[in-house]
């Protein structure tokens, strides 16, 4: 299995470097072959919109707004009657944590969980 792993592994790895030159040849090729830009045409000046006449109409100015009048305070909030509170409920019990392995590279992780499930299943034990 670790074979198989490490193949794909490299393999991956060796289509991504080659997928990144392939990128970078095609950009440099890009930059050197650049496009015949196009010859400025001759600008016109545009012709300038003519102007509408419009008559001026004055607007009045808004009327003055009233002076705002102050809010009442809120109402005194209402004491209610004191009950006795319920007891919080008890809390759940502590999770119980998995102890963690040392790190390893991903790849052995990955195969020596799929063993370790491997033998759960088959009841033999085939890590030793």
């Amino acid at each position: 299995i670790l074979d198989s792993a490490k193949a794909v592994t490299k393999f991956t790895l060796l289509f991504l470097n080659n997928r990144r030159k392939a990128l970078q040849r095609a950009l440099l090729a890009g930059e050197k072959k650049k496009k015949p830009t196009k010859k400025p045409k001759e600008e016109t000046p545009p012709e300038p919109e003519p102007e509408l006449e419009m008559p001026l109409v004055e607007t009045p100015p808004p009327p003055p707004t009233p002076p705002r009048e102050p809010t009442p305070p809120p109402p005194p909030p209402v004491e209610e009657e004191e009950e006795e509170p319920e007891p919080p409920p008890p809390p759940p019990p502590p999770r119980k944590r998995r102890a963690r392995r040392p790190e390893v590279d991903g790849l052995r992780l990955i195969v020596d969980n799929s063993l370790r499930l491997a033998s759960r299943r088959n009841n033999e034990d085939v890590l030793d």
